[in-house]
């Protein structure tokens, strides 16, 4: 048995990924083959293929238009409810459909918008969600029509 059969066979790294890898633990050596080398750049390819990637501006677009407000709106200092309700929707939306850090996030709508903005709003905008509140009720509305 080769190793690149070994490899295709008995070792799973899509799944133990973050866990315990096997392979280049157990047994020494083979994380230099090149089939190993191969399997893991094949890997990275498949993960970032997997995960969903919209742009940033069309989910700002789609926000917008739902909670009719404009991106200036967005952008500025306000803290009144529509505009508070739309960047939270925004965040959680990037945060599930983007690759962007919470800094990234937050540089886009800019102002005093920081990392921890974000991570707030992103609990806030989830547990409104699961609570049945009229903004989640809102936010599902909402994902409904653009799945």
């Amino acid at each position: 048995m080769t190793d690149s059969m070994f490899i295709k066979e008995e070792v799973t790294p899509f799944r133990m990924r973050y866990k315990k890898t096997i392979a280049p633990y157990s047994y020494p050596g083979l994380s230099s083959t090149p089939a190993f080398v191969e399997m893991r750049i094949m890997e990275r390819q498949v993960v970032s293929v997997r995960k969903k990637t919209i742009d940033s501006e069309v989910i700002l677009a789609l926000v917008c238009s739902w909670f009719k407000v404009t991106p200036e709106l967005l952008n500025g200092r306000g803290r009144d409810k529509s505009r508070i309700e739309a960047r939270m929707a925004f965040y959680w939306l990037c945060r599930k459909y983007t690759n962007l850090s919470s800094r990234e996030m937050a540089t886009i709508l800019g102002t005093n918008h920081d990392h921890s903005t974000v991570l707030n709003a992103v609990r806030r905008c989830t547990a409104l969600m699961e609570a049945n509140d009229p903004f989640g009720s809102n936010m599902k509305a909402f994902l409904d029509t653009i799945s």
